[in-house]
């Protein structure tokens, strides 16, 4: 919805049409009474259902929550902008700390199994070094 209504106020901006104007309006006021519905104790739902947006789509939210807070000055959406971008800012892993591009899952799954290998080839290298005790049948014993 934040993007429609951000295309709303383009539109309007560059016609002038109060319908699109009036429609934008209508958008902001039920954003504003929802927007807690997507509110998931900092961090963000994608729906009203419950279903939790990934990181992502989460920023997406703090952007276009933000640039509707520029265009309007309600207090709510810069409240909730701000409470969300706190959380993502404090949830970062290090792919984002660093600024680095996902990983792709077959690298994932490629590295796991290398890793794997190496490990149980030094486990292989310990088990031989540890001593073992031969007991041999004693003859003279007999």
């Amino acid at each position: 919805m934040e993007f429609d209504l951000l295309a709303l106020h383009d539109y309007y901006n560059y016609t002038g049409d109060t319908r699109a104007l009036y429609l934008f309006n209508q958008g902001i006021l039920a954003v504003t009474n929802n927007i807690s519905k997507y509110d998931n104790n900092g961090g963000t739902y994608y729906d009203t259902v419950g279903l939790k947006a990934d990181r992502k789509y989460q920023k997406i939210h703090v952007d276009l929550t933000g640039k509707l807070y520029e265009i309007t000055k309600e207090p709510i959406l810069k409240q909730y902008r701000d409470k969300w971008q706190i959380y993502r800012e404090s949830h970062k892993n290090l792919f984002e700390y660093f600024n680095l591009p996902p990983l792709d899952p077959r690298l994932i799954t490629i590295t796991t199994m290398l890793i794997m290998i190496f490990a149980i080839s030094i486990l292989g290298v310990l088990v031989r070094r540890i001593p073992r005790f031969h007991y041999w049948k004693n003859d003279s014993m007999n």
